[in-house]
């Protein structure tokens, strides 16, 4: 074999180790890629499956993956405000009642008072007048309160100046949510809306009372800040956001300022509004207003509490100083079951006696 001949035999070899190894290679690299594909593929399943682990649980597809729900308590108390002896909730609390209310997974009260801070805050013309400090909000969440409404006829005692404090109080840290109050419509008729134990859980509060001449004044309205009401035509304004809140969410529940003061039976407005009220979506009415106990009535699934009183006030006379908590519990299968501890209003406080037990129910 002369000299030209070896060069040729290794250039020829060259190129064929060459061929195999880009061969090789790009066979490794389709490889690569489809292990790339099946990965980003898993990826997306896995996300798309977290999604609807927190989806609402209704309306859902039926392919859908359910979300485990879990038994669920809520607890409910009357009205509060911080006047006279009552100022002891500013630094003390709600005292041992609090453990009632912590116990629950979610708990709600109705704060009857303007929260003031300004001295530019104008009283409005009317017999009583309720304000207190932003320290109420911190004293209540830290005794277990989660939110509390203000949708009732004092929560505009010193005007547009006191609805504003009232406002900035409730931006503070530690705080509950506030319903039933805001800078315009769409803010003061917005639910609180959370998910607990598997279930997604929307509430609304609105007031149901007119303050003497003061009614239209204190209505919210597109412009304007003010309350959340109920009066009037604005009764379709409740009945729509209810039914729009049932949409979103599994358990509605509505807290209304109603009634008439010093009667211990709902009146039938009450009635005839909780009867609308459950017919567009509401699984729990609570109500207050009227300073005494009201009963406590079945319609279908829906607990209606038409009125639980003062929970924490200024006068100690009897029978407006009974008092107390009502727990609902909703199972699982959405079947709903009451408590209620007993409480007499003294010093301003809530103290609890007696065992569990349940209030009347009308038949």
């Amino acid at each position: 074999m002369n000299m030209f001949q070896l060069v040729r035999l290794l250039i020829k070899s060259y190129i064929i180790c060459y061929l195999v190894i880009s061969i090789f290679i790009l066979s490794g690299c389709v490889d690569k890629s489809t292990d790339k594909t099946i990965n980003t593929t898993n990826k997306t399943n896995t996300t798309n499956k977290t999604k609807k682990s927190i989806k609402p649980t209704i309306n859902k597809d039926p392919t859908s993956i359910p979300v485990k729900k879990e038994d669920v308590t809520f607890a409910f108390a009357g009205d509060i405000h911080g006047e006279g002896v009552a100022s002891i909730l500013e630094t003390e609390g709600l005292g041992s009642i609090s453990k009632v209310l912590a116990k629950a997974d979610l708990s709600m009260v109705n704060l009857e008072t303007a929260i003031v801070t300004s001295d530019d805050a104008i009283p409005q013309p009317k017999k009583y007048l309720f304000k207190t400090k932003p320290s109420i909000l911190k004293e209540l969440y830290e005794d277990g309160v989660d939110v509390v409404s203000l949708a009732n006829n004092h929560g505009f005692d010193y005007g547009i100046v006191g609805l504003k404090d009232t406002l900035k109080a409730s931006l503070l840290p530690s705080t509950p949510v506030m319903l039933g109050i805001g800078n315009d419509f769409e803010e003061a008729w917005k639910p609180y809306i959370t998910k607990i134990k598997g279930w997604d859980i929307g509430i609304i509060a609105a007031n149901d009372v007119h303050e003497e001449h003061l009614g239209e004044i204190w209505m919210a309205d597109e412009k304007r800040p003010g309350l959340a009401f109920a009066m009037g035509e604005r009764t379709e304004d409740l009945i729509k956001n209810t039914s729009d809140l049932d949409k979103k969410v599994d358990i509605t529940i509505v807290f209304m300022h109603w009634g008439i003061q010093k009667e211990s039976n709902p009146s039938q407005r009450q009635k005839n509004l909780a009867k609308r009220l459950v017919e567009n979506g509401a699984d729990i009415i609570v109500g207050s207003h009227a300073h005494l106990i009201q009963p406590l009535e079945k319609i279908e699934n829906t607990t209606v509490a038409y009125g639980l009183g003062n929970f924490a006030w200024y006068h100690s006379n009897y029978p407006s100083n009974e008092t107390g908590v009502l727990t609902i519990k909703v199972d699982k299968d959405s079947k709903q079951s009451t408590k209620w501890q007993s409480a007499r209003i003294i010093s301003g406080r809530p103290i609890p006696y007696g065992e569990v037990s349940e209030i009347p129910i009308i038949k």
